[in-house]
């Protein structure tokens, strides 16, 4: 069965970001687990939308899933190959994807919600209440869960990553 096409990843990516940037509100502690986890749905789905795009040109075939973390297929985009060529279209996924964003993904793939291991407490999600100590559970929408400058630090990554992103799903529709 094949897989939705890189367009149609890229269209939800960009409702994802408009609805982060309106949704965010500075004076706001509850719009703050709403924007990071708008950022994170921005940027899965610019990553998504490269790896659906290069299977829609038949490039290469790695498998989307439906895993909210994506830094895995980030970094498998990545390693794909190292042109030096400008215009091929893996240079730019490697001027996208830098050793720093994919870092910064992973700390943003940390705050989509999960089912803990056996034993381990709820981890601090955008979506779920979870544990701050056994026992001591807290919603994400809280005051103090978020500060501002997580809200800053993945505002700037999803707007790097998805124009990046939108400009390669372009270049590989042509």
């Amino acid at each position: 069965m094949a897989e939705a096409g890189g367009h149609l990843w890229i269209s939800q990516a960009n409702s994802d970001w408009w609805a982060a940037a309106r949704l965010f509100d500075p004076d706001e502690p509850r719009s703050f687990c709403q924007t990071i986890a708008k950022c994170q749905q921005t940027v899965e789905k610019s990553i998504k939308a490269i790896a659906a795009a290069l299977q829609d040109r038949l490039i290469v075939s790695i498998p989307i899933g439906y895993k909210h973390d994506v830094a895995d297929l980030a970094s498998a985009l990545r390693r794909l190959a190292k042109p030096r060529d400008p215009t091929d279209i893996q240079y730019h996924i490697n001027i996208l994807l830098t050793e720093y964003v994919l870092n910064e993904i992973k700390a943003l793939d940390a705050m989509a919600p999960r089912r803990p291991s056996g034993g381990c407490l709820h981890a601090r999600n955008t979506e779920y209440p979870f544990e701050r100590i056994a026992g001591d559970w807290i919603a994400p929408s809280f005051a103090g869960v978020f500060a501002l400058s997580e809200i800053y630090r993945f505002q700037q990554l999803a707007k790097r990553v998805y124009p990046g992103a939108r400009a390669i799903v372009s270049a590989l529709r042509r």
